[in-house]
């Protein structure tokens, strides 16, 4: 039975911190980027950020 009950308790316990490690590299990745890349990541997440409210 505890076989059993593990999956299930440690399914949703590896996809928080999956994707709290997308969002930290994602940053991370941004902030390697050069000023000018960085600037166009900026605006494409802010176009896309619009696009959603619409």
């Amino acid at each position: 039975m505890r076989n059993g009950r593990r999956p299930s308790t440690a399914s949703p316990r590896m996809t928080e911190p999956a994707v709290l490690r997308a969002g930290t590299s994602s940053v991370g990745v941004i902030r390697a980027l050069s000023p000018g890349v960085r600037c166009e990541v900026l605006r494409f997440m802010c176009s896309l950020s619009i696009c959603r409210e619409h």
